[in-house]
């Protein structure tokens, strides 16, 4: 996971990597048992880390319990840091996730140094760390004897020294540290092969196939032109979505450029992860929730209506949360109402130092107390009241959710690497797509895009392009992926509450009075309109997204077509045969009826298509299809009876 920023202050990026999760259904409650050890690696005085191997060792000096994660690194402070986790998630939750956790008591060294475990630099192997946790388990078996690690299901190494998962400016010393990541089995499994089924334990008795390693901190020492200054930053935002990954939850940021792709709007994103010095993340976003099985959207009917969704902390029995807009058989947007500060309370941070407990409020964003300035906390943050205090702004947030893109891509965990189509995307109501663009102060120093209180929806957002409406031709858009016209408009949002309002509205000045006077069908089908010319009945094709819908003159559906055409489908009767022509990616569809039955052939053309069809009809009666390619090419193929066409030229 890659990328943090802000578009005032930025003191360094995040350099994650990233895990592959295994996918796993949510729903009900969920306990995760947690069982952790302590690793050192053997001493050196390696240039290319940080410390000497030994727990402890990356301080040169003595700073007291009045920094973030002070001296001592032992039992006690992790088991602070995954007391976090278990208040996160049950607050995020609403109870449907519940952590549990033992810290083995004592800790041990590995056989190697640092360096012998970690990937080369720039390289995605991960085999060294593989080993290195195969190693740990191994071990720790060994010291343990006779401990059933069977009662556990997430398996976790806290190494010494930090984590290769931030880069500073101007700095060098962590090249060769271990990344932070979660290993599932199926990472294993890439990594040493199909026959692998786990690290034996306990006898041999039990197989450990997963393995989550943490570094015991990522605060480091700098050397500056004003000497030798602490970096604080810790690390509860990274095992949260670490857990997170565990669940089966993939990344959301680009995992191929490392850069953000959702910004601080949720847990899954490098700007996230690591808000507020990474002692506590935002909330996961909406889709999150959904697919862990937390949280049902209420789905918009068809229709114009006045809607409303409550914030998540102040909801009652029977206020809306999340709104699911469907665009068409894939696309769908998700509307909530986020707030940084739903009580008028501020925040309250509970933190653990020495022992004892404290808490301290903050009234609003002040010195000592910003995402990328927590000087005012010490110790071990272990809760915060509202988790959303992370997010950027208050207001409406409407997410953009494509589950082809997401069903494509989940198993590679690269959900949001095409920035132009990632499946979870947020629609910024500036109007500025700038969340994981890299931009540069006139200091020379690198900023990345986390998002802004002007990427939300609300009466009174004052930037320029914000026009307190959502539409066809606004910026952003209510396009589909696809560029088809959703039909789609949201506005009149009100200003920032815990119960927000706007209205939504169906069609345009164009399509309404065709479809409310003079076709009775089905209006969420309303994109395009094919008529096709068909001697056996009067008939209809309707398109929206990908998807026709074939109806007779009064409406009424004859068949339903998913996945045909992203593009308004082409349309000829000739023979007695219905044809009608849609592209989907890389195919033609072609469905064939010949008034007794219909099929729908497929033809690969190989190459990304990127124009509608348009079927040539000659002077003998024969057809052919042209179609237009993204390198710049026009394929022509074959027309025959039964629909199965064939290249003619290019």
């Amino acid at each position: 996971m890659l990328g943090l920023g802000s578009l005032t202050a930025q003191t360094f990026k995040p350099n994650l990597y990233h895990s592959l999760p295994e996918v796993k259904n949510g729903g009900g409650i969920d306990t995760v048992r947690i069982v952790a050890i302590m690793v050192n690696f053997q001493e050196d005085r390696d240039g290319a880390t940080f410390g000497n191997g030994k727990f402890g060792s990356i301080y040169s000096e003595d700073y007291g319990n009045s920094i973030l994660d002070p001296l001592p690194h032992d039992k006690e402070y992790f088991e602070d840091h995954l007391t976090f986790v278990k208040n996160y998630f049950t607050k995020v939750s609403k109870g449907k996730l519940l952590i549990e956790f033992t810290v083995l008591p004592d800790t041990f060294s590995v056989s190697k140094t640092m360096r012998n475990y970690s990937p080369a630099p720039g390289s995605d192997d991960l085999t060294n760390i593989a080993d290195f946790a195969t190693e740990a388990w191994t071990l720790a078996d060994q010291m343990y004897s006779g401990f059933d690690f069977s009662q556990f299901d997430l398996f976790t190494i806290f190494h010494a020294g930090v984590g290769r998962d931030i880069s500073l400016p101007g700095s060098i010393g962590n090249e060769r540290d271990l990344p932070s990541v979660y290993l599932s089995e199926i990472a294993f499994r890439n990594i040493y092969g199909d026959s692998f089924d786990g690290i034996p334990v306990s006898g041999g008795s039990f197989k450990i196939k997963n393995t989550m390693i943490m570094p015991e901190t990522e605060s480091r020492e700098l050397n500056t032109i004003v000497g030798t200054v602490l970096f604080e930053i810790t690390i509860n935002g990274l095992l949260a979505a670490s857990i997170a990954n565990h669940l089966g939850v993939p990344d959301l940021f680009d995992t191929e450029t490392g850069l953000s792709a959702i910004g601080r709007f949720g847990l899954m994103d490098g700007q996230g992860i690591f808000a507020y010095g990474g002692t506590y993340p935002p909330e996961p976003s909406p889709w999150t929730k959904i697919f862990l099985g937390w949280v049902e959207p209420v789905t918009v009917e068809l229709g114009n209506a006045d809607l409303s969704v409550v914030t998540n902390l102040a909801a009652s029995i029977g206020d809306t949360v999340i709104l699911k807009i469907p665009l068409n058989s894939s696309e769908y947007y998700l509307v909530e109402n986020r707030s940084r500060d739903v009580f008028n309370d501020g925040s309250t941070v509970a933190y653990k130092v020495d022992g004892t407990i404290f808490t301290k409020t903050f009234f609003k964003d002040t010195t000592g107390y910003l995402s990328f300035d927590v000087d005012s906390l010490a110790g071990v943050v272990i809760d915060v009241d509202e988790f959303d205090w992370a997010i950027p702004g208050s207001g409406i947030l409407i997410w953009h959710i494509d589950e082809n893109v997401i069903n494509q891509k989940i198993a590679d965990n690269k959900i949001n690497t095409d920035k132009l189509r990632r499946g979870v995307d947020v629609e910024e109501a500036d109007g500025i797509q700038d969340i994981g663009e890299i931009f540069f102060t006139v200091f020379g120093d690198q900023v990345i895009g986390e998002g802004t209180k002007f990427d939300l929806w609300y009466s009174s957002n004052t930037s320029d392009l914000f026009e307190n409406r959502f539409a066809k031709d606004t910026r952003p858009n209510t396009k589909t992926n696809s560029g088809a016209n959703s039909l789609i408009t949201l506005k009149d949002f009100s200003d920032i509450s815990n119960r927000m309002s706007f209205k939504i509205e169906y069609g345009d000045s164009i399509v309404k009075p065709v479809f409310s006077n003079q076709l009775p069908l089905d209006t969420n089908f309303t994109t395009d309109i094919t008529v096709l010319n068909n001697d056996l009945q009067s008939r209809f094709c309707l398109h929206t997204g990908d998807m026709i819908k074939i109806t007779d003159a009064s409406g009424i559906a004859l068949e339903d077509l998913l996945e045909f055409s992203f593009f308004k489908p082409a349309a000829v009767f000739n023979n007695q045969i219905q044809f009608i022509v849609g592209v989907y990616d890389s195919t033609l569809k072609i469905y064939v009826d010949d008034g007794n039955s219909s099929i729908v052939k497929t033809v690969n053309t190989g190459v990304r298509l990127t124009s509608p069809a348009v079927i040539r009809t000659n002077s003998n009666g024969v057809n052919d299809i042209l179609i237009g390619t993204e390198d710049g090419r026009r394929l022509n193929y074959d027309l025959p009876p039964d629909g199965q066409a064939s290249l003619i030229n290019t």
